[in-house]
């Protein structure tokens, strides 16, 4: 057994034994209060993290789309710099260009300008002459008096140029297409230099647009059957100098254009229309020489056709493929090396 002495003793121990335990506890406690703040602490650093790392996500989500607009942004670039260096190049073309009228211009001025100087000299000197005549007396005065006159006419005039300078440049376009025209014109003439009948056929022309281009299609259709028309014409005429009515009026019922229309009566007028030579040359009546025979041939081609919207060669094209034919000579006739007065033409298409 223990003596109260141990026993006191070991109370005492007890106490600081429970002390201890107590404040064992106490730091236990403490450690398990600051692991379950660390746990917060873990637990809000993973939500941060988590956090971080969704914001990461939209960031290269958001990088990836700037990528993208960056290379459209790219490609527009590219474009636009190409559409710009186009209209740079269409501008530079166009300042040329200006360049180039500027220069026009300013040669148009000088020669405007050394116009006005001879003008105003003139002037300056009318001008002097009048007021030294008009210091003098009697006819002097008169004379002055026309020098004014002739100053404002001059002064009129010279208006007058100025303002209608600008019209030249127009003037010198409608001059050089008319040369072009001409130039044309006789070059085509010299093609048909032995088919160029004289043809009064003008008045058929006034509602065409383009009259020259008709003629010139016309004389060519007449050149490519000249050679079967002078048969035609020869076998008309027989021993006369030309073609008679009669014999007129049977190659149009032979030609098959008789009609409602185109009747004997209108024949016969349109006969004695194309007679241009003096009748008193003709002994037995009115005759048709060869070209006015020709011209008869286009006359009745119109006069088959009124009210139609076909040109005149258009009109004498179809005479030729859908009537002469009826009297046309076979092809065979029309040797290049026969005998025929005024044949130049060695080209001859048959519509038979």
């Amino acid at each position: 057994m223990l003596k109260p002495t141990n026993r006191a003793c070991r109370s005492n121990l007890m106490i600081r034994m429970v002390g201890e335990v107590q404040q064992a506890r106490g730091e236990l406690d403490e450690v398990l209060d600051e692991v379950a703040s660390i746990d917060d602490d873990v637990a809000h650093a993973q939500a941060d993290n988590n956090r971080l790392k969704a914001a990461i996500r939209r960031a290269d989500g958001e990088a990836d789309k700037c990528n993208i607009q960056m290379a459209r942004l790219r490609r527009q670039r590219v474009l636009q710099k190409a559409s710009l260096d186009a209209k740079e190049a269409a501008h530079k073309l166009q300042l040329e260009q200006l360049k180039k009228e500027l220069m026009e211009e300013q040669k148009a001025k000088r020669a405007i300008d050394a116009k006005m100087r001879d003008f105003k000299g003139t002037v300056r000197k009318l001008e002097q002459e009048r007021n030294f005549y008009k210091n003098k007396e009697g006819p002097e005065q008169a004379t002055a008096e026309q020098l004014t006159a002739e100053v404002a006419r001059l002064r009129e005039n010279f208006k007058r140029i100025e303002a209608t300078m600008h019209d030249h440049d127009e003037e010198h376009d409608a001059t050089q297409r008319e040369n072009n025209f001409l130039q044309k014109h006789l070059e085509t003439r010299k093609a048909f230099m032995g088919t160029w009948y004289e043809l009064n056929i003008y008045d058929l022309f006034q509602t065409d647009e383009n009259p020259a281009e008709t003629e010139l299609a016309l004389r060519h259709t007449i050149h490519h059957n000249d050679a079967a028309i002078r048969k035609v014409y020869e076998k008309c005429i027989r021993r006369n100098k030309g073609v008679n009515s009669q014999s007129w009026e049977k190659f149009c019922r032979d030609c098959q254009v008789l009609s409602s229309k185109v009747t004997p009566e209108a024949v016969g007028a349109l006969f004695h229309m194309c007679v241009m030579h003096d009748p008193r040359e003709d002994h037995d009546g009115s005759l048709l020489h060869f070209n006015e025979f020709v011209e008869g041939m286009i006359r009745v081609s119109v006069l088959r056709a009124p009210g139609s919207t076909m040109r005149v060669n258009e009109l004498f094209e179809y005479f030729m493929q859908n009537h002469f034919k009826f009297v046309a000579p076979p092809s065979s006739a029309l040797d290049s090396k026969a005998a025929i007065p005024g044949v130049f033409s060695q080209v001859f298409y048959t519509f038979c």
